[in-house]
């Protein structure tokens, strides 16, 4: 059943802000979730003064609002006038002051505890970046080793390094290929090759007896270079990298040659 009330006596009574700060009752919350329903009035009351609230616990030092201090001094000169004797008067002050500032004192140790917390979380997740910026830089570190045992393994050996130079659609392009006959093994040593378009990926080809060998197709990560084993291929006369569409193709576009070099 809806309530009629004087929205404007409702506000003064101070009960928004009781129930702001939690300390209402059952009973009262059941009563005010109710009225907010009704009253559009309140409910914009209502998140002024939670807005006030937190602002307040959030700056220590700065004035409440005004229209929160008006508010708390008209409770304070009704407060007055509702009593006619002295000593009564006085300790009916003393207790409304006391009633103003439990509250506000319970919010500002919520708000710290919260604030702690989200301190705590802060810490956790900038800790666990930590860990894992520590966990890539081991990462890279052994494929860094990795890569320079491979250099080193290479140069030990009697092979050949097939350079692998830019043809007229790109000229600065320059790459190399190690080709072992003995270990029957190669490497693909790519130096400089343009960023690569969407949707498209570099192929490598080996040239045996004159025709083109599918060796994959691989990716340029930004602008970083490639050092990888690649398919040994016997017999081979000569290696080229193309631009294809992204998986590669069976064959070669010829219009899309970057490099080639022959043994």
């Amino acid at each position: 059943m809806n309530r009629k009330i004087d929205i404007q006596e409702y506000i003064q009574s101070g009960i928004l802000e009781q129930y702001a700060l939690g300390l209402t009752t059952v009973e009262q919350n059941n009563e005010i979730v109710e009225l907010l329903k009704q009253y559009p009035e309140l409910q914009k009351e209502l998140n002024e003064i939670e807005g006030s609230l937190e602002l307040f616990a959030k700056q220590y030092a700065k004035p409440m609002p005004d229209y929160l201090k008006g508010r708390i001094l008209k409770g304070i000169e009704k407060e007055k006038a509702s009593s006619n004797e002295s000593k009564g008067n006085g300790n009916s002050f003393l207790n409304y002051l006391m009633y103003l500032a439990i509250p506000v004192l319970i919010f500002s140790v919520v708000y710290l505890w919260k604030a702690n917390k989200d301190n705590e979380s802060e810490l956790l997740i900038q800790k666990t970046n930590f860990q894992q910026l520590e966990s890539k830089f081991v990462q890279d570190s052994l494929a860094l080793v990795e890569c320079r045992e491979q250099v080193n393994e290479l140069r030990g050996r009697e092979q050949n390094r097939i350079l692998l130079k830019g043809t007229p659609k790109s000229p600065q392009s320059f790459a190399a290929v190690y080709y072992d006959t003995i270990a029957k093994r190669s490497y693909l040593d790519v130096m400089n090759l343009p960023p690569v378009p969407p949707q498209k990926q570099y192929q490598l080809w080996a040239i045996v007896s004159g025709k083109p060998v599918d060796l994959g197709v691989f990716d340029i990560i930004n602008d970083k270079k490639v050092f990888k084993e690649i398919k040994f291929v016997g017999q081979a006369q000569a290696f080229a990298i193309t631009l294809e569409p992204y998986g590669g193709q069976a064959s070669p576009s010829m219009d899309q040659m970057y490099v080639i070099g022959g043994i």
